[in-house]
């Protein structure tokens, strides 16, 4: 069977989890199914390629100092080398005197505050005016020249901090850490420490990062931006715990620090609950004043989860309407999000290609663009992405996640499995990179490796319910039931709106024989569904299918074929539907359309055998009502159903009988499972009643 990623949180892939089989008694629908029939060509690598690439990201630019800081070192952090700080202070050339490096004594412009413990900025000269000019102007060899002369000159720690920001914004990390530990003193300064820390980590010197920038807090008043950065160093060690407390602190310390709340609802370090607690309490009206309501709203517009998309859908429409946002890529990446956590794929894709025009190196919403392709089945299109980003963002996860999605669409498992990995091997925290290479293992039949990847996805995102979901699929597919069980119970406890889990539920059930338990998992996913997937949601088939199988075997017969009919008007090409169908008509003995039936299954099927001996049963009920009866009509496609005693349903009534089933599922109606619930355990003859048709 097959089984996609969920769709919300960018995270829609289409999967086979199962063998496949039309065996209409066991092959039970799990999460949706999508075909993947088709072939191309292969990615070609942009660049020679090893996955064990050391991968370096773009430095963040240094941010400017505030001499009205008033920050103290602990004790235990002097990292930065001792040295021996001038106390002579050069005269800078001015209009008034030409003679450059003339001996001074030093004066209060350039000096060190023997209270504060920020940087005392020097007055204006010709030097720091052409050296600011150079860095606005991003010509930081020129900055870099200036700099070095100011240093000569002075030998102040700020003009020694301008020259490290020179160095560190052309990217001579290296060169940056090596001047900044050559004075004594320099660690007392919270830039200094910053900017130290910053080039750690462009260098993924862990431990030396965590070094500058402390383990915990080393100013008495805290900096959101050094909590942010520690809390980035954190994530690297894997470290998850501590850095959701680090970006928590950040936002305490300074709602505005934005970085710190994408990566904490990113890499899901807090559980759903949690995290909308969080951000819904934070204190906007403190931090923000009188734009307490644009923060609220864009912050909102943030949450990735299932519970609360009508809050955010809300903060959209505040956003598009009370802040003319509707053309911002973070507005249009919420909105698409949205619409795919909604399976509503045609309407994402526009949305991301808005973006994509808009910013082509937008990589926040390319898993989300790449999925929609994935799940239209357009695989050109999936593959020119692919080959684009291959092409430009060589050093991006996102880029290796899309050739492993492109390659997992046309069934070569072994080299998505391969690009899922390199992404991996950039960003290890990249759930759903994790996902896909389990999926991948999955399909290769090799269960134990998949169960593996999903364990340690995991156990990096702490917070996601879906690793357990497909652990559990992992086991029901071994046939370990209990700690199937187990996985999908742990996945529901953290998340109970997700519709695909509660097939997944239903399915446990199903097999179980608990029929009623199946029922309240699945009129769960109608009641959360209804009026939110998609009409192209795979949601439908699978939904439906399971709903049948049900109703089959507590013997509600016409209700089942009600649900295989909508089953089918989702995809015309399952055969385990025509296979369901057939034996409920010939249950019915309606032997004409059971025939009908197992012979649209045999065509399109995988399983002959098994259909064939339905088929062959059916015929020869078939010839035996012939012998006894008169006028029975040929068996033709035209007359398809009227030569029994089952009608096809029209399209009125299955929406009427859609509605019913909805109304039983949110309450407003009662169930009948009271009617029927002695039918759902040890009722041997439902349990078995396939095999009655087989029998003599």
């Amino acid at each position: 069977m097959t089984t996609p990623i969920h769709p919300s949180n960018q995270d829609c892939l289409s999967a086979f989890l199962d063998s496949p089989s039309e065996n209409a008694r066991h092959s039970l629908h799990h999460s949706p199914v999508s075909p993947i029939t088709r072939r191309g060509a292969n990615i070609q690598r942009g660049f020679p390629f090893s996955p064990q690439r050391n991968y370096q990201r773009s430095p963040q630019l240094s941010i400017p100092y505030s001499p009205q800081r008033n920050l103290q070192c602990s004790p235990q952090f002097q990292r930065i080398t001792p040295g021996t700080p001038s106390n002579r202070v050069y005269s800078i050339l001015t209009e008034q005197d030409h003679s450059f490096g003339r001996f001074v004594e030093p004066v209060s412009s350039h000096r060190i505050s023997e209270t504060s413990h920020s940087i005392i900025r020097s007055a204006p000269d010709p030097l720091q005016e052409l050296y600011f000019s150079a860095m606005d102007s991003n010509s930081y060899e020129t900055a870099i020249f200036y700099a070095e002369k100011m240093v000569v000159l002075s030998g102040s720690y700020e003009d020694i901090h301008k020259l490290a920001t020179a160095y560190y914004q052309s990217r001579q990390y290296e060169r940056t850490l090596a001047l900044l530990n050559k004075e004594r003193g320099l660690s007392r300064f919270f830039e200094v420490r910053y900017l130290a820390g910053l080039c750690a980590i462009a260098l993924e010197k862990w431990q030396d990062a965590l070094d500058y920038l402390g383990r915990s807090n080393p100013f008495p008043e805290e900096q959101a931006l050094m909590c942010c950065e520690r809390g980035k160093v954190y994530l690297k060690t894997g470290n998850t715990q501590n850095a959701m407390q680090s970006f928590k602190d950040a936002l305490h310390i300074d709602l505005r620090c934005v970085e710190a709340l994408e990566l904490m609802v990113q890499h899901k370090l807090m559980d759903e609950e949690a995290e909308w607690e969080f951000i819904t309490t934070l204190p906007y009206e403190k931090h923000c004043g009188s734009h307490e309501e644009f923060f609220r709203s864009m912050y909102t517009m943030k949450i990735r989860r299932f519970s609360h998309i009508s809050d955010i859908e809300e903060a959209q429409i505040k956003a598009e309407r009370n802040f003319r946002l509707q053309n911002s890529v973070d507005f249009l990446r919420s909105k698409a999000d949205t619409l795919l956590a909604n399976s509503r794929f045609s309407d994402c894709l526009e949305v991301c290609q808005k973006i994509r025009r808009e910013d082509p190196y937008y990589t926040h919403s390319i898993p989300t663009h790449a999925t929609c392709l994935y799940e239209l089945g357009m695989k050109s299109e999936l593959y020119r992405l692919a080959q684009d980003l291959a092409n430009t963002l060589q050093d991006d996860s996102v880029t290796w996640y899309t050739v492993g999605l492109y390659n997992l669409y046309i069934k070569d498992y072994a080299e998505a499995k391969y690009y899922f990995r390199v992404a991996l091997a950039s960003d290890k925290l990249m759930e759903k990179a994790w996902l896909g290479s389990g999926i991948a293992s999955s399909y290769l039949h090799n269960y134990d490796a998949a169960i593996e990847e999903f364990t340690t996805c995991n156990e990096l995102v702490t917070s996601s319910h879906l690793p357990y979901m497909y652990i559990g699929k992992q086991y029901m597919s071994l046939g370990d039931m209990d700690n199937a069980l187990d996985n999908l119970s742990k996945s529901y406890d953290m998340c109970k709106t997700d519709p695909f889990l509660l097939v997944e539920l239903a399915v446990y059930y199903i097999n179980k024989k608990d029929y009623i338990g199946a029922l309240e998992y699945l009129r769960k996913a109608l009641a959360l569904s209804y009026n939110r997937q998609g009409p192209m949601s795979q949601m439908w088939e699978a939904l439906w299918c399971n709903f049948g199988h049900t109703y089959r075997y507590l013997k509600e017969y016409d209700r089942a074929f009600n649900c295989f009919e909508l089953a089918m008007s989702y995809n015309q090409n399952n055969p385990d539907i025509y296979t369901s169908m057939g034996i409920i008509c010939h249950i019915k003995n309606d032997f004409g359309n059971a025939i009908l039936h197992y012979q649209k299954a045999f065509e399109i099927g995988k399983n002959k055998n098994f259909i064939k001996e339905f088929l062959n049963k059916a015929l020869s009920h078939y010839s035996k009502q012939l012998s006894t009866q008169q006028n029975i009509p040929a068996l033709t496609p035209s007359n398809r159903f009227n030569i029994g005693q089952v009608s096809e349903p029209t399209g009125d009534q299955l929406e009427k009988f859609v509605e019913e089933e909805y109304n039983v599922a949110i309450g407003k109606t009662n169930a009948m499972d009271s009617e029927f619930a002695e039918r759902s355990f040890c009722d041997d003859s439902s349990a078995q009643m396939d095999n009655i048709i087989l029998d003599d």
